[in-house]
């Protein structure tokens, strides 16, 4: 059964309002949080979970219907179904912006460390940590796409 957006809204509150005894926003970053804690406790990560979801939403929200993308198993020449070599595509796509993102950020703190050279600590919230991470990530993305014809970039 496939739930329309405002059904998914109301799904959402009526969990986040059972969640606990506080107001509805504090349960929603309270699940949050102990959504980290869940998928640390169990090898998980929680950014690449929150992508996944962004991606649904954004899916749900255009109205595009990514699950015949995923379920459907057309096959190429190789006999690899074309979810597996466009997931392998992607997977190669996500890692290769991890690094550059990663590389960048490293640099910007090296940065952010030799103007402040009195800090004693290097402490970054979590949520900050991903927030910059994924503004980091989709920037360079951004970047990319329009900058470099498509046929020259890595991992494409």
């Amino acid at each position: 059964m496939t739930l329309s957006n405002q059904e998914r809204a109301i799904r959402c509150q009526q969990a986040i309002t059972a969640y606990s005894d506080d107001d509805t926003y504090t349960n929603l970053v309270d699940f949050f949080a102990d959504a980290f804690h869940w998928c640390h406790a169990n090898g998980h990560s929680f950014p690449d979970a929150l992508d996944m979801a962004l991606t649904h939403f954004e899916a749900e929200v255009t109205g595009d219907d990514i699950l015949d993308d995923f379920n459907r198993q057309v096959t190429n020449e190789r006999n690899q179904t074309m979810i597996e070599s466009s997931i392998d595509q992607n997977d190669t796509r996500k890692q290769l912006l991890r690094s550059v993102a990663d590389e960048a950020l490293e640099a910007f703190w090296q940065v952010i460390v030799q103007r402040y050279p009195q800090a004693e600590t290097g402490d970054l919230s979590a949520w900050a940590t991903m927030t910059l991470q994924t503004a980091a990530e989709n920037a360079i993305t951004e970047w990319v796409n329009n900058n470099i014809p498509k046929a020259t970039r890595k991992g494409d």
